[in-house]
Formats: structure tokens, C-alpha cells, sequence
């Protein structure tokens, strides 16, 4: 097992109908599980993120897309990969069952709310936020499998879930099954790709001056204007989504990053 018990503090969680269940956290405050092991033969990697301030390991594709979007993300404020162990010692079972989920996010309560009405993923993250829009963050558990997964005829499998979600409820997070056909659409996902290649160009306070000089009444403003005013062609586009990606903008990624894409100012709440 690739967790470092020494480095894991421990929170109990529940006792119920004969299921005592805790999560075990990192305490450095990131992934429980870090090392991707020579063993895999599958694609892996590391993503580094903005919104989480260190590198995140992905271990398949799909996952990579789904750290993307999170971290692109206007109503996502924090995210980690594999970000605890929850234990569930079954009355009757000797060893505990164990449960890394992939994803965890610190979200907005709309967010919880579209994934519940049906919407997609990538759908629900690409909304933008407008200028003022408070609202509460709450807890998402994410787990991110694709469209047809060896484990979905696992009846052991399925029932360790069936209790993770349980647990999950009690605590007040909400939990979903991320699937790629229903939940990442192609063209978002590509939406996203591009501004994810432009997050860590460098920005400064006369950007930012710059920026929200355009924002001379209330309500948005298109994405030709602003990337006009920060600069000329591929330049000015790269400041605009360095800008969204520090929280300083919000563009509607769902229509695309195209001329007359509405972009929103935020509050002054940037993740750097």
C-alpha cells in the first residue's frame, strides 16, 4: 500500500447498524497517496494545480481531464486528489474495508445542486460566477471512472461504495460517480485544455488595473475587449486566462473562449 501511515492523522467519523468508519487525512494537508509505484501499466502522472498549491498525482486520463476542469473551475475554491483513506470496520469482518476516493472539492453549493439535477460535470464547472455571488462552500466527493469499469460487476466493490456514500451523507458531503460520456463533453473539455495551458503565465497588478478598468458598469464584458485591453493577439489571451485562473475573472466557459464569451469581475478572493 502506497500510504505513509506515519505521516496520516486520524479523525473517527461514525458508528452505525455495525459499520464504525474513519478518515484518515494526510497531515501536511495533501494526498494520502503520492507515489505512483512502478507497478502501474496504465498512463500516470502529476498535475500541478493552482487552486490545491501543489502537485496533484493522476492515475488514468480521464482523472487528468477532471483536475483540469476543477482547477479552471469558477466555483471550485480548493481541490486534492486522493485526499484521505476511509476505513469501515464491519461488524463480523475481520480486516476494514478501505476506500481512496479520487477527488475531493471545496465547491459551491450551486455546484452540488446541478450535479444533483443531472447536469455534467464539465457543464457544472465551466459556469462562470458573477461579481458578488456569495454562497456557502460545501464538501463534493468525487469518484471518476470510465464509461464501462472492470469493477462494475464487483458485488464486493459495489457494496464497499454503497457504504462509503453512507458515510459520506452523515458527514454532509456530497458524493458523485463521474462517468466520461455523460459527464466530460468534448468540446468543455477542450475549452478548458487551452486555458489550462496559459494558467501560469505571469500576471501583475497592472494587469489587474488594466483589466478591471473595462468593468466600468455592472454585468460582463466580452472577452475580445479585455483581452484587447491587456494586450495585442495571443499575448492579451494568455493575460485573460491567467487572470480567470487566479480568481480575478470568470469567463463563461461553456460558450468557449471566443469574442463575444461574457466575462465576469470577481472580488478581490484570488488563489495566489
Amino acid at each position: 500500500m502506497d500510504v505513509d501511515i506515519e505521516n496520516v492523522s486520524t479523525t473517527v467519523e461514525e458508528r452505525s447498524a455495525g459499520t464504525i468508519a474513519r478518515i484518515l487525512w494526510a497531515s501536511d494537508g495533501g494526498p494520502v497517496r503520492r507515489i505512483i509505484n512502478g507497478r502501474q501499466t496504465k498512463p500516470t502522472g502529476t498535475f500541478p494545480s493552482i487552486k490545491a498549491g501543489m502537485t496533484m498525482p493522476w492515475e488514468s486520463r480521464l482523472e487528468r481531464i477532471a483536475f483540469q476542469m476543477a482547477d479552471a473551475s469558477s466555483r471550485i475554491d480548493m481541490w486534492l486528489a486522493q485526499p484521505h483513506r476511509l476505513e469501515m470496520m464491519v461488524r463480523g469482518r475481520g480486516a476494514p474495508l478501505l476506500y481512496f476516493p479520487d477527488m475531493m472539492l471545496k465547491a459551491r453549493t450551486s455546484l452540488g445542486i446541478d450535479l444533483q439535477r443531472g447536469m455534467s460535470f464539465s457543464e457544472a464547472a465551466a459556469k462562470p460566477v458573477g461579481r458578488g455571488a456569495k454562497e456557502h462552500l460545501q464538501t463534493i466527493i468525487l469518484e471518476i471512472k470510465e464509461d464501462v469499469d472492470p469493477r462494475d460487476g464487483d458485488e464486493a466493490y459495489q457494496q464497499k461504495l454503497v457504504l462509503a456514500k453512507e458515510v459520506y451523507r452523515r458527514r454532509g458531503f456530497k458524493f458523485f460517480e463521474l462517468r466520461r460520456k455523460k459527464h466530460f463533453t468534448y468540446e468543455v473539455v477542450e475549452t478548458v485544455r487551452r486555458l489550462n495551458f496559459d494558467k501560469w503565465v505571469a500576471i501583475d497588478a497592472y494587469d489587474e488595473h488594466l483589466c478591471q478598468n473595462e468593468f466600468k458598469s455592472d454585468g460582463p464584458k466580452q472577452y475580445w475587449r479585455l483581452a484587447k485591453a491587456l494586450g495585442d493577439g495571443p499575448f492579451g489571451r494568455a493575460k485573460l486566462h491567467a487572470l480567470h485562473s487566479r480568481g480575478f475573472v470568470s469567463i463563461d466557459l461553456n460558450t468557449g473562449l471566443k469574442g463575444n464569451t461574457n466575462v465576469w469581475l470577481l472580488e478581490r478572493e484570488a488563489w495566489r
